[in-house]
């Protein structure tokens, strides 16, 4: 069933860098073979021979049952692959947040490939905040909040002298949003390669790019969503896809998977999150993707 209003899902820890995150297996239902450890839900044998991370938002998130990262282990273990899958995603999170849980928690897990699957959160600045791309406006929230109720927390400098004045988010930067997708994607990228494994991006389909046949009900959602907007939802979507499509096309470990519903209907359950059948195909193309580019 489609709906304009995506129900929230719980992501209850506080997380000191990436501003939240999930705190234990009451955030999620874990199916058969599944285990959540520090916040990071895995499927399959931790020494299998194929070790996929996962990094993303919602669209690749445990919180929902027919989320891709689940869909894959269990065609890739079909074939006969031996396969444990790190779902590293969170709701909420673009490729800033990835990139500091790709430094922070991927790396430990020293998994045999990386695959991110992103381009929705980074479109608009509604997950960083504004010109301090690398922190959450969430972050922002609780850290300012310390600082005026210190005196309730009891909490004074680092050397337990003084009043805390403030909060220091770093330098500010400022820059076209298509530019800082790409950066983190290549510094994803720079950092896989150091660690002598494949990194793939994957830049995600979403309603309002590309030639997917949208119903009345999906195109009343989306002229919503532009109202909401003032008028720059759209706008601001297509011109961060068009770059970032563009972006796609030079670099041959960034997938454009925008018109992989081209000519279809019925494949999402809201603007931006997919059904059951999307989240199922969108597997299949990821699949055959990971089966041409990288040697197990």
């Amino acid at each position: 069933m489609f709906t304009a209003n995506p129900a929230p899902v719980p992501v209850s820890a506080l997380d000191p860098h990436t501003g939240f995150g999930y705190f234990d297996e009451k955030d999620v239902e874990l199916q058969q073979e599944e285990r959540m450890t520090d916040g990071i839900v895995s499927i399959g044998p931790m020494d299998a021979d194929m070790r996929i991370a996962v990094l993303g938002g919602s669209t690749s998130a445990p919180s929902f049952a027919d989320n891709w990262p689940r869909k894959l282990y269990h065609l890739l273990k079909k074939n006969g692959r031996s396969v444990c899958i790190y779902n590293c995603a969170v709701p909420g999170y673009s490729s800033h947040q990835e990139l500091i849980k790709l430094i922070r928690d991927v790396s430990p897990l020293q998994p045999k490939v990386v695959l991110a699957l992103n381009g929705v959160n980074d479109f608009a600045p509604f997950h960083f905040k504004n010109n301090h791309p690398m922190s959450h406006p969430y972050q922002s929230f609780v850290c300012e909040t310390i600082v005026s109720k210190q005196r309730e927390f009891g909490i004074r400098d680092i050397y337990n002298n003084n009043n805390l004045r403030g909060v220091n988010f770093g330098v500010k930067y400022s820059t076209e949003l298509h530019v800082l997708w790409l950066r983190n994607v290549r510094f994803m990228r720079a950092l896989c390669v150091e660690m002598g494994i494949p990194y793939h991006c994957f830049l995600q389909p979403v309603i309002g790019i590309g030639n997917y046949h949208t119903n009345e009900e999906e195109l009343q959602a989306l002229d919503l969503l532009d109202k909401r907007g003032k008028g720059r939802y759209l706008s601001s979507l297509k011109n961060f896809y068009h770059h970032a499509i563009q972006y796609a096309k030079e670099l041959d470990y960034v997938h454009d998977l925008t018109s992989i519903f081209d000519g279809m209907e019925q494949k999402y359950k809201d603007v931006r999150h997919l059904n059951e059948g999307g989240n199922t195909y969108l597997t299949e193309c990821i699949a055959n993707i990971v089966n041409d580019n990288i040697a197990f």
